[in-house]
């Protein structure tokens, strides 16, 4: 059983690597580098063409209570951030030429908060009356706290450092509430617009961005495995969506596995199952399960058929072309059998080996000139054929089934 404080550690940890994965398509330069439990939850480091380094140091808070405000006056998230910041102040100065402090939340921070009114202080004046209200503040947490709370000693070591460096901090905060997006979305569905996902594969947006969050996680862990920092590349995602968006361009072109397809729903409502190539093959003695296979390849096929000429990206001409190649093939599995002088039983034997080798699950014909990979939408199409003698690719697998006999 998943606890209440597990689940919020789960989705908090979640969210950190949602805001992470915004940062990367979000960036606009190449010389980014975001990392994931560096020197915060989230920091982007920034390198402009004169050499000089910019960062963004970020604490993500996720919470899933209505009225929580994970900022508020004296919650240790607070206190504590602003003294790990304070920590790092110098070190950071020296390294960064311009250095941006980030509280973001999924929640709207209000604007009597001290996270607010700090974040706000941009003048000399503002930020001198943000040190004083964060000083009283501090004072009157830290005074009606016990000795030995956590947040008291932090609250303490806040309040220790020299005005110089407070007011710095002041300065470079800022406050992204509200998921901390441009969109004021959030992280998720701000980023699926920023991948820019070609109209054709909107449907798979969900999928696409899954495909790429995956990534990045099997990229923490591993690194974390090795005892590494994580160190994310923008342009290596950039890359990989890429490569996801071609594949799945592809994939338009090419039919679903078998148990993907919508076969099921056309199997449903097919009751009377009365389909002229099952009597064909009935004809030529094939098994109760081997038909029953047969017409779910069938009902397999035609709905990728039906889904394929939906998306409209194969023509016509397409699935002429790929029914005269099936056609030529069963044509010439004929030409290879003398039915004449032979006894009944005979030709029914030489009837199924037409049909053996003609459907053989080794033969994949393209379509589109893009290769197929699953047995039945080759087997489904030749039941295809078979169905409609008015076609001008009609097969048969047995010669009283030849166009214009009598049944």
């Amino acid at each position: 059983m998943v606890t209440k404080d597990a689940s919020s550690k789960i989705l908090g940890f979640l969210y950190q690597m949602q805001r992470a994965l915004y940062r990367i398509f979000s960036c606009e330069t190449n010389n980014t580098v975001i990392g994931i439990e560096t020197a915060d939850d989230v920091v982007e480091e920034i390198r402009s063409e004169n050499e000089n380094w910019q960062v963004f140091f970020e604490q993500d808070k996720h919470s899933i209570q209505n009225n929580h405000q994970p900022y508020q006056d004296s919650s240790y998230n607070l206190w504590h951030t602003l003294h790990i910041w304070l920590f790092f102040i110098e070190e950071a100065r020296e390294k960064y030429e311009k250095i941006t402090y980030c509280l973001v939340s999924n929640k709207t921070i209000k604007k009597d908060n001290l996270a607010y009114i700090l974040s706000q202080a941009k003048s000399d004046q503002e930020i001198d009356a943000a040190l004083a209200r964060l000083k009283e503040k501090g004072k009157a947490i830290y005074n009606g706290l016990k000795d030995s709370s956590e947040i008291k000693k932090t609250i303490g070591e806040v309040l220790k450092y020299q005005d110089e460096n407070l007011k710095f901090l002041i300065k470079n905060i800022t406050l992204l509430s509200e998921d901390g997006t441009k969109s004021t979305q959030d992280p998720k569905s701000a980023t699926i617009n920023l991948l820019h996902i070609p109209s054709e594969l909107i449907q798979e947006s969900e999928n696409i961005y899954k495909s790429v969050f995956a990534h990045m996680i099997n990229e923490c862990i591993c690194a974390w495995k090795q005892k590494q920092s994580v160190q994310l590349i923008p342009q290596t995602y950039k890359n990989l969506l890429y490569s996801e968006l071609i594949a799945r361009k592809k994939n338009r072109f090419c039919e679903q596995s078998f148990y993907k397809t919508a076969y099921q729903e056309y199997l449903k409502k097919d009751i009377d199952k009365k389909h002229l190539f099952i009597d064909q093959l009935c004809s030529i003695n094939k098994s109760e399960e081997h038909i029953n296979t047969a017409l779910k390849n069938y009902w397999a096929f035609y709905s990728e058929k039906v889904r394929l000429e939906s998306i409209g990206d194969i023509p016509l001409d397409a699935w002429q072309e790929r029914e005269d190649i099936l056609y030529q093939r069963w044509k010439n599995e004929w030409t290879k059998y003398d039915l004449s002088n032979v006894t009944e039983d005979e030709k029914i034997s030489q009837y199924e080996k037409i049909y053996d080798s003609t459907t053989d699950i080794s033969y994949l014909p393209d379509l589109n000139n893009n290769p197929t990979k699953q047995p039945y939408f080759t087997q489904g199409h030749y039941h295809f054929l078979a169905n409609d003698n008015t076609n001008e690719f009609y097969i048969y697998w047995h010669d009283k089934f030849k166009k214009n006999e009598e049944f």
